[in-house]
């Protein structure tokens, strides 16, 4: 076996091609997020409805390739029921001042 093709069997390309296996995990989490867009079921007045918009709106920020320390923290601020609250008020504030159709 020459050396040439056990490069090619045993890493990526080098010539700027994405191999097929590293594809697949961003494949699965592209799934995941349309999934949970899928599952959005609670309306986005309440405070589980916004939760999920919001979990759904993070977990595309990181498939974008936002800082996993920047979505941590963004993450436990989801995890803030009093920070949920005033995102819940502003909410339903925009809803009820958008002119009528």
């Amino acid at each position: 076996m020459s050396c040439a093709t056990l490069n090619s069997i045993g890493s990526l390309p080098t010539t700027g091609e994405v191999h097929p296996l590293v594809a697949l995990p961003r494949l699965r989490d592209l799934l995941l997020l349309f999934g949970s867009l899928r599952d959005l079921s609670q309306p986005l007045t309440t405070p589980a409805g916004l939760r999920q918009a919001l979990g759904a709106v993070l977990q595309f920020a990181r498939l974008a390739g936002l800082d996993t320390a920047i979505a941590a923290r963004l993450q436990s601020l989801l995890q803030n029921d009093q920070l949920i609250d005033l995102l819940l008020a502003a909410v339903k504030f925009a809803g009820s001042t958008s002119p009528a159709t």
